[in-house]
């Protein structure tokens, strides 16, 4: 089956109009949640705010996998050192 991931913030949305072929829908969702944490690990601050959406080819919204609400502190910056 097709499944559509759907990137969105309270503001913009960007539609995937070509999807991805999984056997299940829990493959799907696997595959949307490590998109997620690749997405999170970066060290862009432009996905703060956003979640992807995971859709069945019929439409209808299987989950939604935030990607970064702003709230986790970031990495600290320079060497880190351990006692």
């Amino acid at each position: 089956m097709r499944f559509f991931f759907d990137f969105t913030s309270g503001e913009k949305v960007l539609f995937d109009y070509l999807g991805l072929e999984f056997n299940s829908s829990s493959g799907a969702i696997d595959f949307a949640q490590e998109k997620s944490q690749l997405l999170k690990n970066s060290l862009s601050q432009e996905w703060v705010g956003w979640s992807i959406e995971v859709c069945s080819p019929e439409g209808a919204k299987l989950c939604v996998l935030p990607i970064d609400d702003g709230t986790a502190t970031p990495p600290p910056r320079g060497p880190l050192w351990m006692h």
